[in-house]
């Protein structure tokens, strides 16, 4: 494995450990934060970015573990653990009283966007 290999496999974990926390900030912002902008008028629908959040939350993960010899292992443990971040996150939300609710659909969502990352990783790594 070459040095190149490992700078670019750590670029992608630290820009896999920035998406993470963005993830958190933007699902524990209350809700009076989002009175003036909402992210349904930018992506059209708040599930489709749930989606796309947790899709390249997976595919920077993913990519991180590029310099492994045998990373296919890791794929289904990561979407396992991402999609209950997301359970945990939609828990925090409902108790920690900042006008934001827990959404089955929302979860939903994630695990969507981790599917069909995972589906293309799968594909495109065969």
């Amino acid at each position: 494995m070459s040095e190149k290999h490992i700078i670019l496999a750590r670029v992608w974990a630290v820009a896999g450990y920035i998406w993470f926390v963005l993830i958190a900030v933007l699902s524990l912002l209350p809700s009076d934060n989002f009175a003036s902008f909402s992210w349904s008028h930018l992506i059209g629908l708040d599930k489709v970015g749930h989606a796309i959040f947790y899709g390249v939350f997976y595919v920077l993960h993913y990519q991180s573990r590029s310099a492994q010899d045998d990373k296919r292992k890791y794929y289904p443990l990561f979407a396992a653990g991402a999609a209950m971040y997301g359970v945990i996150l939609e828990l925090l939300q409902s108790y920690m009283y900042l006008g934001r609710h827990f959404d089955v659909l929302d979860l939903i969502a994630n695990i969507i966007g981790l599917l069909i990352a995972l589906g293309i990783t799968g594909l495109l790594n065969k």
